[in-house]
């Protein structure tokens, strides 16, 4: 083959390459009904739940897209429902069945440290009685079970609604969970709002 023959061969495939990307934004335009907005694909979303603050309820969560409808997150929990208090860090990785992360059903692990602080009401003897149980804490690891659901809503569909529930189960001790009178696996529900972007 002659150097001419190359040189025309390497222009008309340049030719072919630069005609395919300049329809290709007019083949895109065409496949969005009039009126329609197109999708747009975000990398990332972040949350709190706004709710659960009047109930000492306090948790914010960030999630990305690290492949094709899997997503990895961090959250940041607290909770203090009458005498029991938690603490929680967790990172987890969701799977998107739809492959478009971030948006739709998944499901999910998690993994974590927590910290508990409760009061054993044990009886402490005393010479009159029981004395006041102390307030005791413990830490531990944890390992959690997720079925989520994240809405993205608006016109630009970047309002984030996420909801789900999960279960975690606490890697400590039964003597430990005594201590700060806990069980072993607890349900909890996720709710949060927030951007995607």
């Amino acid at each position: 083959m002659t150097f001419s023959a190359i040189r025309r061969a390497v222009l008309g495939a340049a030719a072919v390459t630069l005609a395919t990307g300049a329809l290709a934004p007019v083949l895109e335009a065409q496949a969005v009904p009039v009126g329609a907005t197109p999708v747009r694909y975000y990398r990332g979303v972040i949350g709190i739940n706004p709710l659960g603050i009047p109930f000492d309820i306090v948790s914010i969560e960030a999630e990305g897209a690290v492949a094709a409808g899997i997503t990895a997150a961090g959250a940041l929990s607290y909770f203090a429902p009458s005498d029991d208090r938690f603490t929680s860090g967790d990172v987890k990785v969701r799977y998107y069945p739809g492959e478009t992360a971030l948006d739709g059903f998944s499901v999910g692990l998690g993994l974590g440290l927590t910290r508990r602080s409760g009061i054993d009401y044990r009886c402490i003897p005393t010479q009159t009685g029981c004395a006041d149980s102390p307030r005791k804490s413990a830490t531990g690891p944890t390992i959690s079970a997720l079925a989520d659901y994240n809405f993205l809503l608006g016109e630009r569909r970047r309002f984030l609604v996420g909801t789900g529930v999960g279960a975690k189960r606490w890697m400590v001790s039964r003597e430990t969970r005594e201590s700060v009178n806990a069980e072993k696996a607890w349900v909890f529900a996720r709710f949060l709002v927030g951007l995607a972007f």
